[in-house]
């Protein structure tokens, strides 16, 4: 028997498919500046490695589905951005405007959506080590990828939490 179900890859986008380390500065701090933080995305630059991949998959016809912690309020720069990078995506999924939960919860949540969704989830791309573990024990095969910016971070400013909340 044939399984139709639409093959689907989750792809985190910050410093996972897209590098945001020159705008870090901005929220890594005691007073994060998420306006200026998000008006500099359109300097970020696709990670060449990551590309490659996420182009690959898609050859297979393996939609891929990107969850992000940015803001639903930033969505149309986001597009236009995946877009002006030559990027194509199934579906945009991001965290709802005011959501102060860490990236765990809202992207836990974003998985949970999916399933129910019956899309075939293949493998979760990722850099967050407990979004990574995460994924993991719902018995999604996840490729961490470098998590710089979160052990970097660490000392740096606030935890993700404190930041989080710093958003309202």
């Amino acid at each position: 028997m044939f399984d139709y179900r639409t093959k689907v890859t989750i792809w985190d986008l910050d410093d996972t498919l897209v590098c945001t380390r020159h705008r870090l500065h901005y929220i890594q701090c005691t007073k994060p500046d998420w306006n200026r933080f998000h008006e500099m995305m359109k300097e970020d630059t696709v990670i060449e490695p990551a590309r490659i991949i996420y182009e690959a998959l898609f050859r297979f016809n393996i939609m891929p589905i990107i969850c992000t912690s940015r803001p639903e309020s930033i969505r149309e720069p986001t597009k236009d951005f995946i877009r002006e990078n030559g990027l194509y995506f199934y579906q945009l999924r991001m965290r709802k405007d005011g959501d102060n939960r860490s990236s765990v919860d809202v992207k836990s949540e974003m998985l949970y959506d999916v399933k129910r969704e019956q899309y075939d989830i293949l493998m979760a791309f990722e850099d967050h080590p407990e979004v990574v573990d995460m994924y993991r024990q719902r018995g999604i095969t996840c490729w961490a990828a470098d998590p710089i910016n979160w052990t970097a971070g660490i000392g740096l400013g606030l935890s993700e939490a404190e930041t989080n909340a710093s958003r309202s």
